[in-house]
């Protein structure tokens, strides 16, 4: 379920999730509100949404029926979806340039192949295709567009991309490993997204798009259990973002204008709508979705835009 909250009217739901999440609202004044139009197949069980913008465009994929496919080809599939995004921004003149990505998919927590979660096998595929994208993994720290990666109710796998007429900058923070840096502990090829984008919107303010952040410290989960201590450590996590791309002191949690908060347990809707109303008084706009995440011991995730200037 999907709550769309604003702090004077937390924590009331206004609107029900969709099947599909979807990126969340503020990219439609970025886009417009055509994010429903119709799918056209790119190649057979794939699917493509173009929105256009003058200086933004919105880039969907999908990848029909993903919960049926195997290892192998789930792993496929996804490389292939990337590989598509490439192709299609290489034709879009105007907006070439991924800034944020959101990555919906089927299952993300059940087993597969040899794997304890399909959401291995997909960091597998997309790793590879960033490969091909970036020539070099030494170009993801100076290249690659931050990106949240959740599950999703349905069958198929989406993938949301953001494009600009400007490049964005990745931002790491400095109480995590870069994610695409992490140990085999996570799979055989690890999740491969900048932590923050910064980027210049061209009307003389500077963004921060934050991606999902959750409570890790390196690149260990923190708090295992402790919905407070999570909440906790994930606001740490989006302060450091936040100082890193910016000037930012005891204020960096106030450039928050927009959230959205990926959680597991129905029970916390209310909790954590509540909560994090009175702890970011600036936020315009909160939504909860209810989802799973991309490891079984974590109660929240939260991504956003900052305003840096």
């Amino acid at each position: 379920m999907q709550e769309i909250v604003t702090p004077a009217e937390a924590p009331a739901a206004v609107e029900a999730e969709e099947r599909h999440p979807g990126p969340p609202l503020w990219t439609h004044v970025l886009v417009g509100d055509a994010q429903d139009g119709p799918w056209l197949q790119v190649e057979p069980g794939a699917l493509v949404r173009v929105v256009g913008g003058r200086a933004f465009s919105l880039v969907s994929l999908r990848l029909v029926d993903a919960v049926d496919l195997d290892a192998g080809e789930f792993r496929a599939g996804a490389r292939r979806l990337y590989e598509s995004l490439r192709r299609l921004l290489a034709k879009r003149t105007n907006t070439p340039h991924p800034v944020r990505i959101w990555n919906f998919i089927p299952g993300i927590l059940e087993p597969l192949g040899e794997l304890p979660h399909r959401y291995m096998e997909f960091n597998a595929g997309r790793f590879e295709a960033y490969e091909r994208w970036f020539e070099t993994r030494s170009n993801f720290a100076l290249q690659l567009p931050t990106a949240t990666g959740t599950g999703q109710a349905g069958r198929h796998l989406d993938v949301h991309c953001l494009c600009a007429r400007h490049p964005g900058t990745p931002v790491e923070n400095p109480r995590q490993i870069s994610a695409y840096r992490y140990s085999p502990r996570y799979g055989p090829l690890p999740p491969c997204f900048a932590r923050a984008t910064r980027l210049y919107n061209g009307h003389g303010v500077d963004w921060l798009l934050v991606g999902g952040t959750a409570s890790v410290t390196g690149e260990d989960s923190a708090h295992l259990g402790d919905l407070d201590g999570q909440l906790e450590e994930t606001a740490l996590n989006l302060g450091a973002l936040v100082r890193a791309a910016s000037r930012a002191g005891d204020d960096a949690l106030e450039r928050f204008e927009h959230l959205r908060v990926y959680h597991p347990r129905a029970e916390d809707s209310c909790y954590l709508s509540r909560t994090l109303a009175a702890r970011f008084p600036s936020v315009e706009r909160l939504e909860l979705v209810q989802s799973d995440l991309c490891r079984p011991e974590l109660l929240l995730e939260i991504e956003g835009v900052a305003r840096l200037s």
